[in-house]
């Protein structure tokens, strides 16, 4: 059974990344991954800048394996709040497995009532968890549904609603998941598949 946080932000924490990362367009041979998302950054944030005069439009496709590359340096470099580090698996229709590395002791400092008592060892230090996104795009706005997948620690849907929410919440570009959230530089679609995520103003 799905769970569905009322309109879908991505993943958060998964979503915040996400939807930084989500940002992007097709470019040609550069020096790495990070280059070329970087890039594909670039374009997108030319083309909203410049929206009201350019008669085009902007697409990408991005291979899983770049946008992971690229995902490690960028946290490396910057790191976000609770979250110690994400590997993202493209499905077809809409569908991403996020395995995301979670901060669990500043993620209890921030909720201390999150977990209850009996779950405060196993929800502790930095632990993987593992969900599978489904989202959908409409006029520009992101929801979506997660369901929680074996891993180190597999918090119930509930908790992993929460857990999220949270995440999401606590990232620069303050993310609501109980609201539809607008993808950046005017993007308009959004979509995966196998292996590979996709977009277009």
């Amino acid at each position: 059974m799905w769970f569905s946080n009322s309109p879908f932000a991505l993943l958060p924490a998964i979503c915040s990344t996400l939807l930084v990362l989500h940002a992007q367009e097709a470019v040609q041979a550069v020096d790495s991954p990070a280059d070329i998302v970087r890039n594909v950054l670039r374009s997108l944030w030319d083309y909203d800048r410049n929206a009201g005069t350019l008669n085009r439009e902007v697409g990408f496709e991005l291979p899983e394996s770049v946008v992971n590359l690229y995902l490690a340096a960028a946290l490396s470099e910057r790191p976000r709040p609770m979250i110690d580090g994400m590997r993202l698996t493209f499905l077809a229709e809409n569908r991403c497995v996020v395995d995301a590395r979670v901060d669990f002791t500043a993620l209890r400092a921030a909720a201390p009532k999150l977990f209850p008592a009996s779950k405060q060892q196993e929800f502790k230090g930095s632990k993987s968890v593992k969900a599978e996104f489904h989202f959908s795009v409409s006029s520009g706005y992101l929801t979506f549904e997660a369901k929680p997948l074996p891993s180190e620690v597999t918090p119930s849907q509930p908790v992993l609603s929460e857990v999220i929410r949270r995440i999401a919440a606590s990232q620069p570009e303050k993310i609501d998941t109980q609201q539809k959230i607008p993808l950046p530089f005017r993007l308009r679609r959004l979509w995966t598949r196998a292996g590979v995520l996709c977009g277009a103003t």
